[in-house]
């Protein structure tokens, strides 16, 4: 059981919650892109106001995506530490028991104590083991839910978004 846990430190999500701190600073900066009183009137200031607008929206959905996407990682590294915390424990108080139990396998009645005693072990080792990887199973479905919507987020930008130049002589297809 403890091999499906893999091996090594679990990505934590750090870069996504820095990602999705450095998009707070740029949304920050929105209200200083906005036309002011120095502009003259007509569609120009309009237009590009509601520009601004759009992409004020999606920095902030991108900041939203990204804040979920590193607080699910974050969350599931924290998660598999205690799953692995937990099997590993199991595992050396099985083999201190193994130390142990194989002091009571004197004689031929000492063998079935023995495999008894052990038996008792082992079966509550993985009635224990097996319900922290259910629960490890369920972490993941609801980290995969979070994970899907924050997809969406991006995809939701990605859908919206224009590639365009500043004078809009170029613009790729779609």
């Amino acid at each position: 059981m403890r091999f499906t846990t893999g091996e090594g430190d679990p990505v934590a999500g750090v870069s996504f919650i820095e990602g999705g701190a450095r998009f707070e600073e740029v949304a920050e900066k929105f209200g200083t892109a906005r036309p002011d009183e120095t502009w003259e009137g007509g569609s120009a200031p309009r237009a590009y106001d509601r520009r601004v607008d759009l992409q004020e929206k999606h920095v902030a959905i991108l900041r939203d995506a990204d804040r979920q996407i590193g607080f699910v990682m974050s969350r599931e590294a924290d998660e598999l530490r205690e799953v692995r915390r937990i099997l590993d424990g199991l595992h050396e108080q099985l083999t201190a028991f193994g130390e142990y139990s194989k002091w009571v396998g004197v004689g031929q009645i000492g063998k079935l104590a023995q495999a008894a005693i052990e038996f008792e072990a082992v079966r509550q080792a993985v009635t224990e083991a097996s319900k922290k990887m259910w629960d490890m199973h369920e972490y993941a479905n609801n980290n995969a839910a979070v994970v899907t919507e924050a997809l969406e987020l991006y995809r939701k930008v990605s859908a919206e978004a224009t590639s365009q130049d500043s004078i809009g002589d170029f613009d790729p297809p779609r």
